[in-house]
């Protein structure tokens, strides 16, 4: 922090001093007097607020995120009152719920205030090269922290503990001014803003080198699965014009085409050829097969006849003797007995 800049922070310090008269436990309604909560309560814990977060935000190395957050949605709610009846149940409600977060707001001011006073005693003070200046802001720091320990203790309700914590904050503020001022004035600011800007330009380098190594695999991986699809693709469409080559190269004679053992069924087609060299289709005759054992089939109403030999034709010499042209033979399969 420059001197003009503590210059700066002096000033707010001493504004606030001026303005900040209210006390908290004044602005303070109790949950049982919610009901009497006017827009009037509102605007007193808003503008306390925002009074405290501005010379805060000058003087503490803090961007106030949280309480300028919980403004806004204070800012929210009492713009859903406004635009409703005061007789509604929804602008009561709305009503309490702005007071409610503006107070919430100035409690995390108070909060940011004081861890920020613990870093300064912390952290801050090792950085100071000169040992008098240093030992005599950790003395004036430590009783501050001692005196808001001390209360956090002694407080029977938070809004004790803040109202103590407000009445020196005037003064626990021109303590970390000086802190801010004896570090620029030795170069540890200006040190540590430059190891800052180092450090994050190191940061957006290595960030720089990790994208480009993503992108690069990210192309190769893409390369790589469309040449992978478009092989499959391949693949796939040469296999489908060209199906049964292969194996028509391999067994040019269907005699020697491997087939599937037989499992006792006929499934090729009933063809036969003829004794003049015709083929055609077999003329099968469906016998069944018997369902009833052999020592249960019924007797014979009569018996068999005996077989004269004259009438037994002699064996053929060749195999189409005995064979008339244009009529198909079939054996007739013998009957288990």
């Amino acid at each position: 922090m420059s001197s003009e800049e503590h210059g700066s922070a002096s000033r707010l310090i001493s504004l606030l001093e001026e303005e900040a008269r209210a006390d908290v436990r004044d602005m303070d309604r109790a949950p049982e007097l919610e009901d009497q909560i006017q827009l009037v309560h509102v605007q007193g814990w808003y503008l306390e607020t925002e009074k405290l977060i501005r010379v805060l935000a000058n003087v503490l190395p803090s961007t106030m995120a949280q309480p300028i957050n919980q403004l806004r949605y204070a800012g929210h709610h009492v713009l859903k009152a406004v635009t409703a009846p005061e007789r509604d149940a929804a602008y009561r409600a709305n009503v309490v719920e702005a007071f409610k977060h503006c107070k919430r707001a100035y409690y995390d001011a108070l909060d940011l205030y004081v861890y920020h006073m613990a870093e300064a005693y912390r952290d801050k003070l090792s950085f100071l090269p000169d040992p008098t200046t240093t030992k005599t802001l950790a003395r004036e720091l430590a009783a501050f922290l001692e005196r808001i320990g001390a209360a956090r203790l002694r407080a029977h309700a938070r809004i004790d503990y803040y109202a103590e914590i407000q009445a020196d904050i005037t003064a626990g503020l021109a303590v970390i001014a000086r802190v801010n001022e004896a570090m620029a004035a030795a170069g540890v600011t200006a040190e540590i803003v430059r190891e800052r800007a180092a450090l994050a330009q190191e940061n957006r380098q290595l960030r720089d080198q990790i994208d480009n190594k993503l992108r690069v695999a990210a192309t190769k991986f893409n390369v790589l699965a469309v040449l992978l699809a478009f092989v499959i693709a391949l693949t796939t469409a040469v296999g489908l014009l060209f199906q049964g080559v292969g194996t028509r190269w391999l067994y040019p004679d269907d005699d020697e085409m491997p087939r599937p053992p037989s499992r006792g069924v006929e499934t090729a087609l009933p063809i036969e050829t003829t004794p003049d060299g015709e083929q055609r289709m077999r003329e099968e005759q469906f016998i069944p097969s018997p369902t009833v054992p052999a020592a249960e089939e019924p007797e014979r109403s009569s018996p068999p006849q005996p077989v004269n030999p004259d009438l037994i034709p002699p064996p053929p010499q060749s195999l189409n003797e005995g064979f008339e042209p244009g009529l198909v033979y079939r054996r007739k399969p013998e009957r288990s007995s």
